[in-house]
């Protein structure tokens, strides 16, 4: 046991996690965290998994056969380890909105494609969460994001994403704060084999 754990160790891959940010519109955008990406920890593939070379479409393997690694499944996935954290501090649950799950799908795949995570977007009129989110058709009177790069399998993903960001005290701010009351959440697996996590949060009005 004692080499074993050994040899995770050694097997452990970094994780991750942009800044989270939150904003009003009737105010200039406030920052919950640090303004640079912060290693928060790391997660170690334990189930015989390979990197994939190639996007999302590869199969990926477990000892117990392949595993799903549909995008909108894991995002529905997600979103329930999301709830049951908000459920425990006493929020009420988040609603999956259409619009804030297409802004934050179209950030995920465009961050796979850049390799890296920021809450700032290089496409004009897309480049902030809230300029995302009123592009894709929504509107919030307050909204924030939470973004998350990582290594893991698809079973693994949605329980590591969500404890990874209770961990660090501003993306945990966001998943649990009681004014929001709607969320989209955009998973993709990147051609370097990491998942890009990317979800968007939202008030009623």
């Amino acid at each position: 046991m004692k080499y074993r754990y050994l040899a995770l160790s050694l097997l452990t891959l970094a994780l991750t996690l942009a800044c989270s940010t939150r904003s009003a519109a009737a105010q200039n955008p406030r920052l919950l965290g640090t303004a640079k990406p912060k290693v928060l920890g790391s997660v170690v593939s334990t189930e015989g998994l390979r990197v994939p070379a190639t996007g999302h479409q590869v199969v990926w393997r477990s000892r117990t056969g392949p595993e799903d690694t549909d995008p909108e499944a894991l995002a529905r996935r997600i979103l329930a380890q999301v709830n049951v954290v908000r459920r425990r501090a006493g929020a009420r649950p988040l609603r999956a909105d259409a619009a804030l799950t297409r802004a934050a799908t179209r950030y995920a795949q465009e961050l796979a494609s850049r390799r890296e995570i920021e809450h700032v977007s290089r496409t004009p009129g897309r480049r902030t969460f809230r300029q995302r989110i009123a592009a894709a058709g929504g509107r919030a009177r307050i909204a924030g994001e939470n973004l998350a790069r990582m290594t893991a399998s698809p079973s693994s993903l949605p329980e590591r994403a969500v404890r990874a960001w209770m961990r660090s005290p501003g993306h945990r701010a966001n998943m649990l704060d009681r004014s929001y009351a709607r969320t989209g959440i955009g998973v993709w697996l990147g051609r370097d084999g990491v998942w890009y996590v990317v979800q968007e949060f939202a008030t009623a009005d």
